[in-house]
């Protein structure tokens, strides 16, 4: 294990550690795309395939697969959770629900943003078993791929598939951070600058400081709401979103 030299400073082990953290996500990234690819010609057509590989990897992959970051994971791994949540509604193989819970776990450790994902599709599932069972007790239902009585052991499966596989991470958060769920990036949106998220992280860098925070210490909405008025929050909200739109239209060069 290697731990970063600290904020103020880079040493030459901290680059050798990020140059194989960019050099391991370009590979892995081109892998998945070559995989993707041959997949998609051998469902659809070879122009299909190049276009769901030029979209995927220049729009999503390859621009983060050169920073020691952890999207090029999470992209992966949330495309896999996503394509067998659809196929799961096709057709609930109890191995699909397995798939998803450990494809969503990968993802989960990299960022948490999949467990919406996850939710939905928990919901939309339990409303597909409702209709089945409508269709089930209506003259004249058609058969279909779906089959009822597998769906809430199948969601068993996919809750221990992912709780196996994101165990580890859980209890070494619970045993560092004193919190199994804990993320410094939930925190990151309360900020109003990256030098003011980063110092805060530095100094609750530890347990101890992390559970001697109060509520009132606690990055949050309630907080921010109550230190910032109605108009900046509004002019934040404007000023992002505008600036993401902008980013994904227009992308420009980013620095290195």
């Amino acid at each position: 294990d290697h731990q970063i030299s600290g904020p103020t400073e880079v040493t030459d082990q901290d680059r050798a550690l990020f140059n194989r953290g960019r050099w391991f996500h370009v590979g892995m990234t081109l892998g998945f795309l070559v995989l993707l690819g041959v997949a998609c010609a051998r469902l659809y057509s070879l122009p299909a395939a190049l276009n769901v590989v030029l979209l995927v990897g220049f729009g999503a992959l390859l621009p983060r697969a050169v920073y020691f970051q952890p999207e090029p994971i999470y992209f992966i791994f949330f495309l896999l959770t996503w394509v067998c949540c659809l196929l799961a509604l096709k057709q609930n193989s109890l191995w699909m629900y397995g798939l998803i819970g450990v494809f969503s776990g990968v993802a989960y450790m990299a960022k948490g943003s999949v467990s919406p994902l996850v939710a939905v599709f928990i919901g939309v599932s339990t409303l597909r078993w409702v209709w089945g069972w409508v269709l089930a007790h209506w003259p004249g239902q058609s058969t279909t791929l779906w089959i009822r009585r597998n769906h809430f052991f199948g969601l068993f499966v996919l809750i221990m598939c992912h709780l196996l596989t994101v165990g580890p991470r859980l209890a070494h958060s619970a045993e560092k951070f004193g919190d199994p769920f804990h993320s410094y990036p939930g925190y990151w949106m309360w900020f109003d600058d990256y030098e003011s998220c980063f110092k805060w992280m530095n100094d609750h860098g530890t347990k101890e400081s992390l559970l001697a925070l109060t509520d009132a210490d606690r990055p949050s909405f309630k907080n921010y709401a109550a230190t910032h008025s109605r108009e900046q929050m509004m002019d934040r909200l404007i000023s992002g979103t505008k600036t993401k739109l902008s980013e994904f239209f227009w992308p420009g060069k980013t620095a290195p």
